[in-house]
């Protein structure tokens, strides 16, 4: 937390005013991420290019996704408090996704 504030340049108890714990403000990055992919898909599946087209934006954007997740997922001791929430949450907004 307090890296996190010294690099947003506040105090570690502004964070605390809007995340109650560092489980919260990890899980709300992972809920970030999540949308902020889904809407890059969007973008591309609403365009008019081709399928292989579409399918070359994909494949960076998926690439750097994953890439920016591990990052922050690669440290073992999250593992155990997250991915649970993470399957739980990338499957909920994943189905949305599909569905709407």
């Amino acid at each position: 937390m307090e890296a996190i504030a010294a690099e947003a340049g506040i105090g570690k108890g502004t964070i605390y005013g809007y995340f109650s714990s560092k489980r919260e403000l990890f899980e709300e990055m992972i809920c970030y991420n999540i949308d902020k992919y889904k809407n890059e898909l969007s973008k591309i599946a609403a365009g008019q290019q081709s399928f292989s087209e579409k399918n070359r934006k994909v494949i960076p954007i998926s690439c750097g996704f994953s890439r920016s997740e591990l990052g922050y997922l690669s440290d073992y001791k999250y593992w155990k408090i997250i991915v649970p929430f993470y399957e739980k949450e990338a499957y909920k907004r994943t189905k949305e996704f599909f569905l709407n």
